[in-house]
């Protein structure tokens, strides 16, 4: 099977070459703003030099030819000008028999603004082409460090990314661009990072409806969720004209909600049958944001040490894998500052709503103490209401985690035959407790080690359970204790591997 069978999100990089259109009344200096009439000084790949071209409002619906688009050329002073399109193209195709999938749906999502782009459809044979809006600087190269993620859902799958498969964000150095396809008309790219690896639900879930609607007002990147008696619930996210399918959707009553920073709307009760819904429409309203506060207590770890805070709507949250959807835009620091608390945080703009408040839920080298002996070290559910507006919480206390080495130590890890865990001994412990799960949540096997391990730089187990399934994602998780009490254990979002 192929090694692409995660997916992560795509990016792209160099458009040196770019074919601007361009006005060739003669050369000029990218270095100064003398173009006329707000004009832009453009490189010219086929004549090798740069030359004005005219600038376009891109407001306008008609601002530029087919092919072409009008965006900001960042060092002609935010001047814009018509360049060529830019798509990501890809395949989404089933993980358990590799066959391609059909009219699943497939949409990118800028995380640096969380501006969403059009969803599109994947053709027969699984194939799909999205258009990403790129600024460009006066050579055609890509100016900003922008981090695209990919979302792809489809009917009887499992949505990438899920709650063991979390979203990958690639930036646009790392794109190959010995892989561009440029046709006439715009720039192309695609890679094994584009092509999205789905895994079905289980037999019994099979067969669902979809839910469909949209917001009154055209915002991309919310997080609805069809929030259900028994979390995790089902959930997609909207297009840039707020539009959502929500799959999969076992008859019952729902409320359908959203969530994303500044964005509140009107929750509304569904009653979900074996026929699909749509036309269903979520309403802006006005609301005044909750706020919730409190501090972080790093302890035990290096010095400099510096972590997240993030909100997970209740209704996503699934208790055996202490994981969950963040909600977009409801993190301290807010997105996509690196982790940087080490005291007090903030979080403003809350939709209303139940949630769970993760702190070192981010790759950091931080976990929240596993000690439910002591204070600050319980999962923290809240809610915010019209009648509460603001919470504060107790202390979270924050720990070094265990460091893990193999597999899936960086990222989703593809892995031949039985495996071995391997992650780096904790001096001060006397037991150890491994377990690992498969990507619906189901404990596949679990081994209890006591004595600890003395004299080795890492501990190395080899997996004794089950035959793991072709295709399958898994994530182990490992927690160290002393004295009957656990006191680390290895970070939330590592150790996901898939067997090929």
């Amino acid at each position: 099977m192929r090694n692409s069978m995660f997916s992560v999100f795509a990016v792209l990089l160099c458009l040196a070459c770019a074919e601007e259109k361009k006005d060739t009344a003669g050369t000029c200096d990218p270095a100064e703003l003398k173009c006329a009439d707000d004009g832009v000084c453009l490189f010219d790949r086929v004549k090798g030099d740069y030359y004005c071209t005219d600038a376009c409002d891109p407001l306008a619906a008609d601002a530029c030819e087919e092919g072409y688009v009008c965006e900001q050329i960042t060092d002609q002073g935010n001047r814009t000008a018509c360049v060529t399109k830019v798509y990501l193209k890809g395949k989404v195709f089933d993980l358990a028999s590799d066959a391609a999938l059909e009219n699943a749906l497939v949409m990118a999502q800028n995380t640096k603004d969380g501006i969403a782009t059009d969803v599109v459809t994947t053709a027969a044979d699984g194939s799909w082409s999205l258009e990403i809006r790129v600024t460009r600087n006066s050579h055609g190269d890509p100016a900003t460090g922008d981090i695209y993620t990919l979302y792809a859902s489809a009917y009887d799958h499992i949505p990438y990314p899920s709650l063991m498969r979390p979203a990958l964000p690639v930036t646009l150095t790392q794109f190959d661009p010995e892989t561009a396809d440029l046709p006439s008309s715009a720039w192309e790219f695609s890679s094994k990072l584009t092509d999205i690896g789905l895994l079905p639900v289980k037999d019994d879930e099979k067969g669902r409806a979809a839910l469909a609607g949209s917001l009154s007002s055209d915002i991309g990147g919310a997080l609805i969720v069809a929030e259900c008696a028994t979390p995790p619930c089902p959930y997609n996210y909207t297009d840039k004209r707020g539009n959502f399918v929500i799959f999969n959707v076992a008859p019952g009553n729902y409320t359908l909600a959203a969530y994303k920073k500044g964005l509140y709307v009107e929750k509304k009760a569904i009653e979900m049958g074996a026929v699909a819904i749509d036309h269903i429409t979520l309403t802006i309203k006005e609301f005044a944001g909750g706020t919730v506060s409190g501090s972080v207590n790093i302890v035990n770890a290096p010095g400099g040490s510096a972590t997240s805070v993030v909100l997970i709507p209740e209704s996503t949250f699934h208790e055996t894998l202490v994981t969950g959807v963040v909600g977009p835009g409801l993190r301290a620091p807010e997105p996509p500052t690196v982790p940087n608390i080490n005291g007090a945080f903030e979080i403003t703009g809350i939709p209303e709503g139940k949630y769970v408040v993760l702190a070192a839920y981010e790759n950091d080298g931080l976990v929240r103490d596993p000690d439910p002996n002591i204070a600050g070290t319980q999962i923290v559910h809240f809610e915010i209401a019209a009648a509460t507006l603001t919470v504060e919480l107790e202390s979270f206390k924050i720990t070094e985690a265990l460091a893990m080495v193999s597999p899936g130590a960086e990222a989703p890890e593809a892995v031949t035959g039985t495996p071995t865990f391997k992650w780096a001994d904790d001096s001060s412990e006397d037991a150890y407790n491994l377990k690992v799960y498969n990507i619906y949540g189901d404990l596949v096997w679990e081994k209890q080690m006591d004595g600890g391990v003395s004299g080795a730089e890492n501990v190395e187990v080899p997996y004794e359970g089950p035959a793991l399934e072709t295709g399958m994602y898994y994530q182990w998780k490992a927690v160290s204790y002393r004295k009957g009490g656990p006191i680390s254990t290895t970070e939330d979002l590592r150790g996901v591997f898939f067997v090929e």
